[in-house]
């Protein structure tokens, strides 16, 4: 039984989204302009919101070989990208077009100091998503296998969680990195929650007790408010409680909007995986903004450079969606005459 499409999700995952387009806005061109605390309150909607979400839409089909298909798809529209990409390559930074950067990048590699840097600065998010999503997917799956209760399940969050904070204090421990065991935590937790509701007084409550946390962890710490961007990168757990904060909205909020029909926010995040494919290039873009709005007050330059890279990328999945039309295209006519490989022959298109 195919179950329908459930558009809170698609709407959460749009505004993470272009919550990480923000992020990429104040934090690469922003540098110059925005201060700490802008940065940092941009971090609340961050990629942990995104693979929380992620758990979250996991349990609506809960198979690893769906996941496995839909990766498949989407390599080949990464491959459309690449071509993109490297379109734009040829003309405005020649020297980076070159065979063995090609190849690397198959593999989310973006080498040299291409013009375009912030392509490769972004895509550590892709290539982790598509990992933690294979190991927590596997893990679900065997899981599932023995137990017919979500009950037990708690336990495999804290082993997890276990792991995870070894990892952080103890980096020989586990094989894991810990980037990877930081984001397999979130989306495991996005699973068991998928299966719970919170009602109101709850939801207050935990809020609570996680701004109450975030204050005693950040009040004598070298990863205060200001350093929550270091925070990040450093996998602390100061960085897991703030993001707490958008979490608890998410888990509440998925049982309460009723979203019945589609508008750009679901669009966003139905393609939001093409989103963060294409958002470098606009984080690149708008550096050639930064000098003829050197005037401004740093509150219009953050809304105007957002709303430009904001605009670029949209421009940009958009034609990337296109391109998915012509090649589907190209694959029927193939598939009509006979001469296409069965393992090419599915559509792109959902």
């Amino acid at each position: 039984m195919v179950k329908n499409r459930n558009y809170n999700i698609d709407l959460f995952k749009g505004i993470a989204a272009i919550g990480i387009i923000f992020i990429h806005t104040v934090f690469w061109s922003g540098e110059s302009y925005a201060p700490d605390w802008i940065r940092s309150l941009s971090l609340l909607i961050d990629v942990p919101l995104f693979i929380f979400i992620s758990g979250i839409s996991f349990s609506f089909h809960e198979s690893i070989i769906k996941m496995l298909k839909g990766f498949l798809k989407l390599w080949k529209i990464f491959i459309l990208f690449l071509i993109l990409y490297y379109s734009l390559t040829f003309f405005i930074d020649y020297d980076n077009f070159t065979l063995s950067n090609i190849v690397k990048s198959i593999f989310f590699s973006f080498p040299g100091n291409s013009r375009l840097y912030v392509v490769g600065g972004s895509f550590w998010l892709v290539y982790m998503y598509f990992t933690v999503s294979l190991i927590a997917s596997a893990i679900i799956t065997v899981y599932n296998r023995h137990f017919k209760s979500l009950d037990n399940f708690k336990y495999i969050l804290l082993f997890s969680f276990f792991i995870y904070g070894m990892k952080l204090y103890y980096p020989s421990f586990f094989f894991l990195d810990i980037q990877t065991l930081f984001y397999l935590f979130i989306y495991l937790l996005g699973y068991y929650f998928s299966k719970i509701k919170i009602d109101g007084k709850t939801f207050v409550i935990l809020e609570f007790l996680t701004l109450t946390i975030l204050y005693f962890l950040t009040r004598h710490n070298d990863y205060g408010f200001n350093m929550m961007q270091t925070a990040k990168f450093a996998y602390h757990i100061n960085y897991m409680v703030y993001s707490m904060i958008a979490i608890l909205v998410v888990t509440y909020f998925k049982d309460v909007l009723k979203i019945k029909k589609k508008n750009i926010l679901t669009f966003i995040g139905e393609n939001a995986l093409l989103f963060f494919f294409c958002l470098g290039l606009g984080s690149t873009f708008i550096y050639e903004f930064l000098q003829p709005l050197n005037s401004y007050s740093i509150g219009s330059r953050v809304a105007i450079l957002t709303l430009i890279n904001f605009v670029t990328t949209f421009v940009s999945v958009l034609v990337l969606k296109g391109g998915v039309l012509l090649l589907d295209k190209f694959i029927d006519f193939f598939k009509k005459k006979k001469v296409m490989p069965k393992l090419l022959c599915f559509k792109l298109k959902k």
